[in-house]
């Protein structure tokens, strides 16, 4: 379920964005293009995202297949285990969870189509260990910043003013 509802927001949101993106350049794109509505398919995207979130948060293992679910990323000791913060993702981390002493891991299962890992873990005072949220955060949006800017230089490329 959190995957079907992160791969409709981020689909939604990626046709959202492109959009946007050809807008700013001379392609000549129709800005009422859209699958509902403008605000429609944001309210879908938002309401797409708050639901998987609160699965996610609710959900006792990560979870995700073909990148879509949740997954712990980060890796910070300490002296009762590793502190890592649950994402919801969609091939890279899009929303922070939650953060959590991993104790020890129970199973890790890594495949192509899907991963899964259950731990033995206790969630951190505070909710979340900002210096690992902000780097992983800085890292996934940082990259779509530059492949967004690698599309709207290639649209640009070829105009003529």
């Amino acid at each position: 379920m959190i995957a079907a509802l992160t791969a409709l927001s981020g689909f939604l949101a990626l046709f959202h964005v492109l959009i946007a993106v050809a807008l700013l350049t001379c392609v000549r794109a129709d800005p009422h293009m859209s699958l509902i509505s403008p605000e429609m398919d944001i309210l879908v995207i938002l309401v797409g995202l708050a639901c998987a979130w609160i699965l996610g948060y609710f959900q006792k293992d990560a979870f995700s297949f073909r990148t879509l679910g949740t997954k712990f990323y980060g890796r910070e000791p300490t002296e009762h285990g590793y502190i890592a913060t649950k994402w919801l993702t969609a091939g890279f981390p899009l929303l922070p969870i939650r953060s959590y002493i991993i104790k020890y891991t129970i199973k890790d299962v890594y495949n192509i189509e899907f991963e899964l890992q259950k731990n033995v873990k206790q969630p951190i005072k505070g909710y979340f260990y900002f210096p690992q949220m902000l780097r992983t955060a800085l890292i996934s949006y940082g990259t779509i910043l530059w492949c967004l800017g690698c599309l709207w230089v290639m649209f640009n490329s070829g105009c003529i003013d």
